[in-house]
């Protein structure tokens, strides 16, 4: 694969709603975690992929020009537009005449929608329906009739004509908005069923305002028709709207545009738009639209495409082994999963509230579905590297659907070889605020030891022991870090900052221990063994002194080694104080 989709991004700082905005708009975002779990981002339709390299470029180039004054679209912004229409869709008969920029694809939804209709006009829309057009529909003054999509024999989302033509006609609907590919459901619609439902549309006189921004996201063996390209009718009397945001993880740069071929259409959507002068593009907007039309572009999305196809047939496959009474339709097209959890909700017991508060619990931040119009439903974004979405699902999986938390004082279920070492963030006698995440981008591999605390005699020699061999131990490119209960104070005060060739994590609350599962003896005689009393009249002898006392007197000690991404690929958990693998071990298993 030619661009990295599996990366894992720290976003955190970084102008995301997605991690920084959990817990501050209660109703609408996820909570915020319990400590010892990192967030998993699983909610907001925005990416956590870095997007093709051509963007940044290009808004880079631009900014480095020190003038940003009026400006209007370039021919080359028309043209970039119009190839990838052909080239990804099937469009023909697009000009430049036909194309609008507008401020979001929902800005661009009202402005056709109060061109062609007044408040208090009823609309109709499918259900589940994305909360966007919800607000934004119902924030100006219309009604918003749902003609409900039905599972079909096959668990598929269909639109329900009938309904559809009765609604339209018992509520003297003119303007109808079409979701495509469906959002929250995941369909792509086939031409006959777009067909059909534009037959209703015509017999009705009604106005369609298409929304297909996701319409680049198409999972393997499907395809996206747009809906102007049905038929001569639907040509005409079709409001398309698209955008680059969704695509390539562009919506906070906002840029999005309308395709409408029908000149009274377009003359009234223009109009209505112009009118609060909001409408204007930002000239950044614009050259991070060029950097994504590029041929990078292109190959960009198709790799994109296979790594979300990759991705949904994990969860899917999932679900349906482990999460026995939660019900999904394979998604076609976006990133999204809808979950019905009615089933399982029902036979444990649970409100699809207490459900999705116990994902969040444990870091997994996924969507409360019911305001997408799915009364025991969550929505479930997919687009993070594979090894995220595998955690997520170990985690749900470990303390949700199949269980509460391991222990009641809190200690987890224990790692295992290939789950996923959460990123977390972590002081160290000399730095703080520090993250696991961007610590393992220096080594293709990391040996993370577990011991007790820093004036611990035993632990003493084991740390002399990891700084003598250290170099053999990372000798095939590895690097080491320790977790000790110590305060930083009490080891910044027995060594200096370059005294070890590795670092020391200092957990005094014992919060890692507890998230990895690495428990404590039961009383002082399961904790040792021989080999314990042997070590510890090597460490007297050898002049080792007891420090100060800190942590858990009887904690026991752990050895994980993980690749830059975070997989495990080596886990031992120790069952003595001296159940703790040896220079030669660490070596072995971090070139390997």
């Amino acid at each position: 694969m030619k661009y990295d989709f599996t990366s894992i991004m720290d976003r955190h700082g970084k102008d995301a709603i997605a991690v920084d905005g959990l817990g501050a708009m209660p109703g609408f975002t996820p909570s915020a975690p319990k400590e010892g779990f990192d967030a998993i981002p699983m909610w907001v339709a925005d990416m956590n992929f870095p997007t093709v390299p051509t963007i940044p470029e290009a808004i880079i180039e631009r900014a480095k020009h020190p003038a940003y004054g009026y400006f209007q679209p370039t021919d080359e912004y028309y043209g970039a537009i119009i190839k990838w229409q052909e080239t990804r869709n099937g469009v023909t008969g697009l000009t430049k005449e036909c194309i609008g920029y507008e401020n979001g694809v929902l800005g661009g939804v009202v402005s056709a929608l109060t061109a062609f209709a007044a408040p208090g006009d009823a609309v109709l829309l499918h259900s589940p329906t994305y909360i966007g057009f919800t607000m934004s529909i119902g924030n100006n003054g219309f009604k918003i009739v749902h003609s409900p999509l039905v599972k079909d024999e096959d668990g598929v989302w269909r639109m329900d004509y009938e309904d559809m033509d009765m609604k339209i006609k018992m509520e003297n609907i003119h303007v109808a908005v079409l979701c495509s590919p469906h959002n929250p459901c995941g369909r792509v619609w086939e031409r006959w069923e777009l067909e059909k439902a534009m037959e209703i549309y015509k017999a009705n006189d009604c106005v369609v305002i298409s929304d297909e921004i996701w319409s680049d996201i198409i999972l393997a063996g499907h395809k996206h028709i747009p809906t102007q390209m049905i038929s001569e009718d639907a040509r005409e009397r079709t409001v398309g709207v698209y955008a680059p945001s969704k695509t390539f993880n562009l919506a906070g740069l906002v840029g999005s545009y309308h395709i409408i071929y029908n000149k009274y259409l377009r003359d009234r959507t223009v109009s209505k738009g112009s009118k609060p002068h909001y409408n204007d593009m930002n000239v950044l907007s614009m050259h991070a639209l060029l950097g994504a039309y590029k041929p990078e572009g292109y190959e960009w999305v198709d790799e994109l495409c296979g790594v979300i196809t990759e991705n949904v047939d994990y969860a899917c496959r999932f679900i349906q082994e482990h999460f026995e009474g939660v019900e999904v339709s394979r998604p076609e097209g976006t990133y999204m999963l809808f979950l019905d959890c009615t089933k399982w909700c029902e036979a444990h017991g649970k409100t699809i509230g207490e459900l999705q508060q116990a994902g969040w619990d444990v870091g997994v931040a996924w969507q409360d579905g019911r305001m997408f119009h799915g009364p025991c439903a969550i929505r479930m974004n997919l687009a993070l590297p594979l090894s995220r979405v595998q955690e997520a699902f170990r985690r749900l999986d470990k303390y949700v659907f199949n269980g509460g938390l391991a222990e009641e004082d809190g200690y987890q279920a224990p790692l295992s070889v290939g789950d996923v070492m959460g990123d977390f963030t972590f002081d160290t006698p000399f730095t703080q605020g520090r993250t696991l995440m961007e610590t393992l981008k220096a080594a293709p591999k990391t040996a993370i030891l577990f011991l007790r605390y820093y004036g611990c005699t035993l632990c003493q020699m084991d740390i002399h022991q990891l700084a003598k061999n250290h170099g053999k131990i990372t000798a095939g490119g590895g690097q080491l870090l320790l977790v000790l209960q110590s305060e930083p104070e009490v080891v910044s005060s027995q060594i200096s900052e370059d005294t070890l060739p590795f670092e020391i994590i200092c957990d005094p609350e014992q919060a890692l221990y507890k998230r990895f599962g690495i428990q404590g003896a039961e009383d002082i005689r399961a904790m040792v063994d021989g080999k314990a009393f042997a070590k510890l009249a090597k460490a007297a002898v050898t002049g080792y002194r007891h420090g100060k006392y800190e942590g858990n007197e009887l904690q026991l000690p752990a050895a994980f080694v993980v690749d830059a991404n975070g997989k495990v690929g080596y886990a031992h958990y120790g069952k003595t104080v001296s159940d703790f693998p040896d220079a030669e071990k660490l070596a072995r298993v971090l070139a390997e």
